[in-house]
């Protein structure tokens, strides 16, 4: 058999309707968009009352019932548009017990707004554009230790450093510490901080620890890891 219809495209997960209160007092306005469309492809809405608002394809309109399988309605549109949304239908009526009616200040039918997205959290601040890491010359003799700013974070919001050999120096918020290695995505490291401070900058970090071969130690003269000045800004020229 051929595939069904794709689903018609509605973008409002939740309809308001407004203006049949007179006729139906108790019943709840709000409709909410189920997983499921009726044989238009359209869209089924239900409200806490189990009033449904569907497309009834015979008559190319929207209505508002307790069966969205069969077109007995107390609310209507009759503007026979094919509309995609119920929104986008007009002329809407309701049943007053003996014919359908539109009401004197009419019947609306609105999308009603999703809440706001919560805001992304704030980016983490550290202003060091580039980090220097001294004390661990004896294990990595042959690698740089300064560390230059990228524009990518990590997982925790903290800036990733590299430096010449593409070492990383990167924040791994699982242990809340600064490590250097080569994937800022593993927490394979040579070299780390052992504070579990959640610090912003790596030079807040401390408890250094070095990767000797077989397990991590602290160098005799410590590791240091400091912010490097930024270059002086040039003199402005003279008057």
């Amino acid at each position: 058999s051929p595939p069904p219809p794709p689903a018609v495209t509605c973008e409002c997960d939740t309809i308001t309707v407004a203006g049949a209160e007179a006729y139906y007092p108790d019943k709840d306005g709000t409709f909410t968009r189920l997983s499921i469309t009726t044989s238009g492809g359209r869209w089924v809405y239900q409200s806490s009352d189990s009033l449904y608002l569907f497309y009834w394809s015979p008559a190319s309109d929207w209505l508002i019932g307790d069966d969205y399988t069969v077109d007995l309605a107390g609310v209507r549109s009759t503007s026979d548009l094919s509309a995609t949304c119920p929104t986008e239908a007009s002329g809407w009526e309701v049943w007053d017990g003996w014919a359908f009616t539109s009401p004197s200040g009419g019947i609306t039918v609105s999308c009603t707004p999703p809440p706001p997205s919560p805001p992304p959290p704030p980016a983490v601040t550290c202003e060091c554009d580039t980090i220097t890491v001294a004390g661990a010359e004896a294990y990595y003799p042959d690698k740089d230790g300064t560390f230059t700013r990228l524009s990518i974070t990590t997982s925790g919001g903290r800036w990733v450093y590299q430096s010449s050999d593409s070492l990383y120096l990167f924040y791994w918020s699982p242990a809340s510490d600064w490590l250097i290695g080569d994937d800022y995505t593993v927490d394979l490291a040579g070299v780390r901080s052992t504070s579990d401070l959640s610090a912003t900058c790596p030079t807040e970090a401390s408890g250094w620890e070095v990767w000797d071969g077989w397990a991590f130690t602290s160098p005799s003269g410590g590791i240091t890891v400091s912010c490097t000045p930024p270059p002086p800004s040039p003199p402005p020229p003279p008057a």
